[in-house]
């Protein structure tokens, strides 16, 4: 739907209203994903989705941005038109085959005739994990209803390191232009709970590499932490770069890039 800045004012979202139009004017490449990131990071602190009596916990989201106005285009996106100019609606997709595993949803925030909108690959609905491929399946109480999708500021933010990953994608997409973008976004906190849906290479060795050096003070105490995770084993050199690298990169909640 369309949205005024009033209308997000109104609605406690004139910062993350705000975010988008600032995203609108950014044409290089590396900005405009690390915007992306920040959004995607504030959405998982600082924000939260209701569709009637139905609570969606944020645990891992892609972000998909096609917008060639600007040059930026991503061929993955799928350019529906409730992609566009939907600012905090829900765009539903999924296979006609009505067993299908293919599917899920998006939170829109597109302000304009592009498509912005971010995957929720990884969710907790009213208390249950809930994968991409079941989303459709457990979400159809208000998938075919006229319920309203609220997003909404959380009272206070939650206080989480967010990390930045490439997206997984599928056979069929691997000739998007933008393979290895950090467009996967989550909080280190949800490897401990939950078994997500990560890219290739980002699996247990890494996921425990990774929450040793949050949990540690420093990389020796968190070389020793993994060992420890991972059974006595040392982690593999590639898991240990690859978690350092996301360590290095991780959202600075404190500031806004």
């Amino acid at each position: 739907m369309a949205i005024t800045r009033e209308e997000a004012q109104n609605l406690g979202l004139v910062e993350l209203y705000d975010e988008v139009k600032f995203l609108e004017t950014l044409t290089e490449q590396r900005k405009i994903i690390e915007k992306l990131q920040d959004i995607g990071a504030k959405l998982l602190t600082e924000y939260e989705v209701q569709v009637g009596a139905c609570t969606i916990e944020l645990l891992l989201i892609e972000a998909y941005y096609n917008n060639p106005s600007v040059g930026f285009e991503d061929f993955s996106v799928h350019n529906n038109p409730h992609q566009q100019n939907n600012f905090g609606a829900l765009y539903f997709h999924s296979s006609s085959n009505a067993i299908s595993r293919k599917g899920g949803a998006d939170l829109c925030l597109s302000l304009g005739d592009y498509s912005l909108s971010f995957l929720l690959k990884n969710t907790v609905l009213n208390g249950e994990f809930i994968t991409q491929s079941m989303f459709h399946h457990r979400s159809t109480p208000f998938y075919n209803s006229k319920q309203t999708v609220v997003l909404k500021k959380r009272p206070a933010p939650i206080h989480e390191e967010i990390i930045f990953l490439p997206r997984k994608f599928s056979q069929a997409q691997c000739s998007n232009n933008l393979p290895t973008a950090a467009l996967a976004i989550l909080p280190i906190s949800a490897l401990t709970h939950y078994e997500l849906t990560l890219s290739d290479g980002y699996k247990k060795i890494w996921s425990r590499a990774i929450q040793a050096i949050c949990n540690s003070k420093n990389m020796k105490d968190a070389k020793a932490l993994a060992k420890e995770l991972n059974h006595g084993e040392d982690i593999n050199a590639n898991d240990w770069e690859l978690a350092e690298t996301c360590w290095k990169n991780r959202w600075k909640q404190s500031s806004s890039k």
